[in-house]
């Protein structure tokens, strides 16, 4: 993926970006544009990164954001306010292929599972992980039909997280 990687001490590089999500893999792999050679790949460490964004493969004007939180390991933000933020990783190991769903305070550094599922990738279903996270962390009973989409479920959740602060 072309993208963008910002690291903790303020710099960047940019190229081609492999994000690769064994958790005993250490590194980023990023081939700079206008390189050629396997020589030229860098191995960016994962501890070191802050930020990556790359460009939609789908649609190249869309941009996507991952963040390092803990143990260095890319979070895909699927949404943050103030320093509240739901985020989503994407694991493979020994467990095999799956997908942990986390709401996430940048400034108290805690963070609750919204769903850890083992499923393969792309097969969840996050309305049902989202309303089940709502009725039990807020003592809800609100059924499917509630909340337009997911995007008004998580900006539920995180407007229930800012006024708790």
């Amino acid at each position: 993926m072309k993208g963008s990687i910002l690291l903790k001490n303020h710099d960047s590089i940019s190229g081609f970006i492999k994000i690769n999500y064994e958790l005993s893999y250490k590194y980023i792999l990023l081939m700079p544009f206008y390189k050629y050679s396997e020589r030229d790949i860098v191995f960016v460490n994962k501890d070191s990164i802050q930020e990556i964004v790359v460009h939609s493969l789908i649609d190249s004007a869309k941009l996507i954001h991952y963040k390092s939180l803990y143990y260095g390991h890319p979070w895909l933000v699927l949404k943050e306010k103030d320093s509240i933020g739901i985020y989503e990783g994407f694991f493979y190991g020994g467990r095999g292929e799956y997908s942990k769903v986390i709401l996430y305070n940048s400034k108290t550094q805690r963070k609750s599972t919204i769903n850890n599922d083992k499923k393969t990738f792309g097969s969840l279903n996050p309305r049902k992980y989202f309303l089940r996270f709502i009725n039990h962390r807020y003592n809800q009973h609100f059924d499917k039909n509630s909340f337009k989409n997911e995007e008004a479920m998580m900006d539920y959740i995180i407007s229930k997280e800012i006024i708790s602060k």
